[in-house]
């Protein structure tokens, strides 16, 4: 429903090679409307912000409302699929683990990654968290963390500085 809407096409108008579940898109539709992404039958200015941004829709609306201090947070646990899935079977996660919270714990991963052996740079001409090579794979051996979950998270969080974030919550993200 949302790129329907940033399309400005109904879909219940539209000629599909699949039935469309008419009842969950009028839900979806009502929905966004409800949220204030939807006006009209096209995204709001807010719906633009939101579905902008690279990551699910409940978490581009949880970074766009973000105060500065919890952008950095937000971005990166927007950008986690799991715990689970960023780590080895055998892990040691000692100190960084947060009881009850797999998301802020997995942030405590990326963000020691980060202040270990990560800086700031530039791909591609946008901001992102860069590793030093050798550093990080020595750490994520030693943490029994992979390597390419900590890069994914930052090429996700990394784009969130760039797509509608206003200045300040880009520089919270940058810290």
């Amino acid at each position: 429903a949302i790129t329907c809407a940033a399309i400005g096409v109904d879909a219940t108008e539209l000629d599909l090679p699949v039935p469309l579940d008419r009842r969950a898109y009028k839900s979806s539709v009502e929905l966004l409307t409800a949220r204030g992404l939807i006006e009209h039958g096209r995204l709001t200015s807010y719906g633009r912000e939101v579905e902008a941004m690279p990551v699910e829709r409940p978490w581009g609306e949880l970074l766009y409302h973000a105060e500065p201090p919890l952008v950095p947070l937000v971005a990166v646990a927007a950008n986690i699929e799991s715990l689970h899935r960023m780590t080895r079977e055998e892990r040691q996660l000692g100190g960084l683990i947060v009881p009850g919270s797999d998301h802020i714990t997995a942030y405590n991963v990326y963000a020691e990654a980060v202040n270990k052996h990560g800086y700031l740079g530039e791909v591609y001409g946008l901001p992102r968290h860069l590793f030093k090579e050798e550093e990080i794979e020595r750490w994520a051996e030693e943490r029994g963390v992979l390597v390419k979950a900590i890069e994914d998270i930052a090429l996700g969080a990394g784009v969130a500085l760039v797509v509608g974030l206003c200045d300040d919550r880009a520089a919270a993200l940058r810290r």
